[in-house]
């Protein structure tokens, strides 16, 4: 059911401008509904990555947990994709899940260049791991197959693989024999994305090669209970996803805010020392860009999380705290793994 708050907001987007005639914010309407959107897809992946390490491989409810996490993986990258704000929003570098990402690629592409042009998936790109941006890799790839397939005149194959080189991950798109010829440099655009990742993109004779990192993450548990929490601060105004972020950290001591000033009052008045604040940038009366430098002044020693979608807000807070090791931006939507990772990271540096 869709909370009153965002019913609100949908109404406050739509202004009479004469009795005949609607006018209609469309900014307001695409945050209002990647808002909501954004918080079912975090909570949906949290719980199917929960249910999938609790579940033997043999259990029947596995292959439904499994088709639930990859829909909302594929939603999740979708909403990125083709919100147009996410071009300008900071790179995010992470363990990539290249099973999902080229399978969405290939869905994609199928719906965007002539039928007559097949696009299959090499299937020794499977289990393989690169570090990247998500969103990112999907434009470049998506880029590399809808240049190849117009190339192929309608006829030919293009070919998505993977393959593993030392510590780089090498993603080949391939439309040889039919596109051979001199290499072509592939688009500018696509080359600044990609060196953002410390990655690399050169053009072949008849295929392109996106070079990314292999990630050398050999310890990395997915299990956020391991991280030893004892006492967190959860502040979040969505009653379902303040829930599954509860039940998720496994702290002892978990409290609670749905307001700015309830957050405030657990910094100030509390004598418990917390370990990690998890901080939605949408709590009302919250100014995140001022009141951050608030909350360091009166924990300085705490671990802060803010949580938020693609925005201007939220891109200039992340800019703020460029500098504090103990401060981050998770962009929504995210899945356990990811959660785990960040917090890992600035475990690292206390």
């Amino acid at each position: 059911m869709m909370r009153r708050s965002r019913v609100e907001s949908f109404e406050a987007a739509l202004t009479m401008t004469n009795e005949d005639e609607v006018g209609v914010d469309y900014s307001l309407l695409r945050d209002a509904i990647a808002h909501d959107l954004n918080n079912l897809l975090t909570t949906v992946l949290g719980c199917s990555d929960e249910l999938s390490a609790v579940l033997s491989r043999n259990d029947p409810a596995r292959r439904d947990v499994d088709e639930i996490r990859i829909a909302a993986e594929d939603a999740s990258l979708l909403v990125k994709l083709l919100d147009p704000r996410a071009s300008q929003s900071s790179l995010t570098l992470e363990l990539l899940d290249l099973d999902a990402l080229l399978r969405l690629t290939v869905r994609l592409v199928r719906k965007l260049i002539s039928r007559k042009v097949s696009v299959q998936l090499d299937s020794r790109a499977v289990g393989l791991t690169a570090t990247g941006d998500s969103v990112r890799v999907l434009r470049i790839l998506l880029g590399l197959v809808i240049s190849i397939g117009n190339r192929l005149e309608d006829v030919g194959v293009v070919l998505i693989s993977a393959a593993s080189r030392d510590s780089e991950t090498i993603l080949r798109v391939d439309g040889s024999p039919a596109c051979t010829g001199e290499a072509r440099t592939a688009p500018l655009e696509l080359v600044h994305l990609a060196h953002s990742m410390n990655g690399s993109l050169r053009g072949l004779s008849g295929a392109w090669e996106l070079i990314l990192p292999t990630s050398a993450s050999e310890d990395f548990n997915p299990n956020v209970r391991s991280l030893g929490l004892e006492r967190v601060i959860v502040a979040e105004p969505d009653d379902l996803l303040r829930s599954f972020l509860v039940s998720t950290m496994g702290a002892t001591d978990a409290s609670t805010a749905s307001d700015a000033a309830t957050l405030f009052e657990l910094l100030e008045h509390s004598d418990r020392k917390f370990d990690l604040a998890l901080i939605s940038i949408n709590l009302a009366n919250l100014d995140p860009q001022e009141d951050y430098p608030r909350i360091r002044k009166l924990r300085p020693d705490l671990m802060l999380a803010f949580i938020g979608s693609n925005g201007s807000t939220a891109n200039h807070l992340n800019a703020l705290l460029r500098g504090d090791d103990q401060a981050l931006l998770l962009y929504k939507p995210f899945g356990v793994s990811r959660l785990i990772s960040v917090i890992a990271d600035m475990m690292k540096t206390k």
